[in-house]
């Protein structure tokens, strides 16, 4: 069975990014972004699930 894929971006944000990745790296304004240097808080595989399923297979004599 298939998942189905749903667009989780509205389309006029969508359009604000896709025009973000076209500017150059030096015409981004950062200013606003803080600089996370201290990552000992910081949690692996908060945000990211695995589709992997474990399985076992046995061979019949």
């Amino acid at each position: 069975m298939k998942k189905e894929h749903f667009n989780l971006v509205p389309a006029e944000i969508q359009s604000e990014i896709d025009a973000l990745a076209a500017l150059p790296e030096d015409k981004i304004d950062t200013v606003d972004v803080p600089a996370v240097r201290d990552w000992n808080n910081a949690k692996r595989g908060v945000f990211y699930r695995s589709s992997k399923q474990q399985i076992t297979l046995r061979k019949h004599k």
